[in-house]
């Protein structure tokens, strides 16, 4: 069995990355027992608002897509 370990790790939120989520990483590329460097991209970042924003935008988007079918 290999005990291959990536050294390094890409993570890219399609749609936004938010400050939480990079503060996560940040913490997580402090630790010296990780035994990684991760580094995250984004589409975006978002804030609160713009986070908000975004989830009300696809709440439309999937309402639309689903007007006039029946609703269980």
């Amino acid at each position: 069995m290999s005990t291959f370990r990536p050294q390094d790790i890409v993570v890219f939120v399609v749609g936004g990355a938010t400050y939480e989520e990079a503060f996560a990483i940040h913490e997580l590329n402090e630790d010296a027992t990780f035994g990684a460097r991760i580094v995250l991209g984004g589409s975006t970042v978002l804030n609160a608002k713009s986070f908000l924003a975004e989830l009300s935008r696809v709440r439309q988007v999937v309402s639309s897509s689903y007007s006039g079918k029946r609703r269980i």
